[in-house]
């Protein structure tokens, strides 16, 4: 997954420290674009680019630098975000791509129950994430964006979700 990703999203994690062998060698040649070929021969006719991602981490860690090396400042968001406002993001997340019609409702219904009331019980607005994140609502939209609009041609973006510790246990 992470070498055909569009976007990769990794929250509580420092992969370039913690886990350098995937990282190394399927992280980082999707974003520097070096699983191109690969891409095409798994999605064919589908619009591929180099990989972006982002990076949940109150700190900037050396994989935010590395990814910024591998990939270039534009293909790197790093989401400073307050410590223990994880959750919030993620509601955030889910109430913008929702609202944009950017989930897979086929695979919502088949794997899900209730989520019309999952999302009206966890809807967060950008400007109250942003208010409690630290983060900008610019920043939360365009990340949500990286993670859920439709590529060129209406094709669904291919995002991976990496976490760790960070995650688990600050929960």
């Amino acid at each position: 997954d992470a070498e055909l990703a569009d976007t990769i999203v990794a929250v509580g994690t420092n992969a370039l420290e913690t886990q350098t062998n995937y990282f190394l060698n399927h992280w980082v040649p999707n974003l520097r674009g070096s699983s191109m070929d690969r891409k095409k021969a798994e999605f064919g006719s589908e619009p591929v680019a180099h990989g972006r991602i982002v990076i949940v981490d109150p700190r900037r860690t050396v994989t935010v630098n590395a990814c910024e090396v591998e990939a270039g400042k534009d293909g790197v968001m790093h989401l400073a975000i307050n410590s223990g406002s994880d959750l919030v993001l993620f509601n955030a997340w889910l109430t913008y791509i929702a609202s944009k019609g950017w989930t897979d409702k086929a695979f919502i219904e088949a794997s899900t129950k209730n989520f019309d009331k999952a999302l009206a019980a966890n809807k967060v607005s950008l400007d109250e994430a942003a208010r409690i994140t630290g983060l900008t609502a610019d920043q939360i939209r365009q990340s949500a964006e990286w993670i859920a609009q439709p590529k060129e041609g209406n094709a669904r973006r291919r995002t991976m979700f990496a976490y760790e510790k960070g995650l688990i246990w600050g929960n």
